[in-house]
């Protein structure tokens, strides 16, 4: 931990070099959420090997903390040994899932591979409303059976524990409560806003707005709780109703500055929504990130860019651009490990 806040400090001195990375490990996913926008069933992924080679890549530019996504992660055979590799380089792993895969003999294999942090994504406490929101029956009840085995598994204190929830007009009211239920098990949870697809039960209308701001409003009183289990900091909690309701995106993206996005087949990007600067293994790939081509070009790329509010990306921009959010991080990290 020190050595993470050693690099950390660095760069807010230096302001110089990458902390973040995001791997989508597979396209592939047993589920059809209705907010999410990946729909490819495979294509090509990195093996173990070139996973290595990548993540000693990884290593030299300085990143410290990857999430691993896709897709599900949990649909490919060889997720433990992957996760493994790259725990080896002294990076920090935080696995993404559904819960779907997380019967009892797999998350016995988590504590014993002393996996840092684990994030499942729930968006509701209503089974029958998750089950809509998927897209398919009987999901709920499984999610909710992963959550209890993963907190009876891997108690409070030996591994970070997150619930990840989008927000949307379909769960507005249930935040609290999820906030809360989340706390009774040990977990962490992130609020996620959702992303404007198209589908209109996902968009808030103005006679829905109110509603927004008290949710938000109740949120913030219990991000306050010297026992808060809520992720998200203040800054973020605070711009998420405007960003809910008016799609702007009131921020300063530092993509490609602090974090970077890897496809499944290993092809680099400054973030998910725009495109790739070469594959990862690349000869001459590494250098070219240090140059000042590099720069103007992520310049023009981020402006091009319509915007997103995704807190991979914007809390870690918040922790170097906001003392206060940087202060919640590190007083949370001393606090709960």
């Amino acid at each position: 931990m020190l050595r993470r806040f050693g690099r950390v400090a660095g760069f807010l001195l230096k302001r110089a070099g990458p902390v973040y990375l995001h791997y989508g490990i597979t396209h592939r996913c047993n589920l059809r959420c209705r907010m999410c926008g990946i729909r490819d069933e495979g294509g090509a992924e990195l093996d173990l090997k070139q996973i290595n080679e990548a993540f000693n890549i990884f290593r030299r530019m300085g990143i410290l903390y990857v999430s691993i996504g896709g897709g599900e992660p949990m649909t490919r055979p060889d997720i433990m040994e992957a996760i493994r590799i790259i725990r080896k380089k002294g990076i920090k792993v935080r696995l993404l899932t559904n819960g779907l895969f997380l019967d009892e003999q797999t998350v016995k294999e988590f504590a014993r591979q002393r996996i840092d942090e684990v994030s499942l994504s729930l968006d509701s406490l209503c089974p029958e409303k998750q089950d809509l929101l998927c897209d398919m029956p009987g999901v709920g009840v499984r999610i909710f059976e992963s959550v209890h085995r993963l907190a009876r598994i891997l108690p409070r204190g030996k591994r970070k524990l997150v619930l990840n929830t989008v927000v949307s007009p379909v769960n507005i009211t249930e935040l609290p409560a999820l906030c809360r239920f989340a706390h009774a098990l040990g977990f962490y949870i992130s609020f996620i806003p959702v992303e404007n697809n198209g589908r209109p039960e996902f968009i808030f209308k103005p006679d829905s707005w109110s509603t927004v701001d008290r949710t938000y409003a109740e949120l913030i009183e219990l991000k306050a709780k010297s026992d808060s289990n809520i992720l998200n900091s203040s800054l973020f909690l605070r711009k998420s109703p405007d960003y809910l309701k008016s799609g702007r995106c009131d921020w300063q993206c530092d993509a490609g500055n602090l974090y970077f996005s890897l496809s499944p087949k290993g092809d680099l990007s400054i973030c998910h929504a725009t495109s790739s600067l070469g594959n990862i293994l690349n000869p001459g790939l590494e250098g070219y990130l240090r140059s000042a081509e590099f720069y103007s070009q992520r310049e023009q790329r981020i402006k091009e860019c319509a915007g997103c509010f995704r807190p991979c990306w914007a809390e870690v921009s918040f922790c170097f651009q906001d003392q206060n959010s940087l202060w919640e991080a590190v007083q949370g990290r001393l606090r709960h490990g």
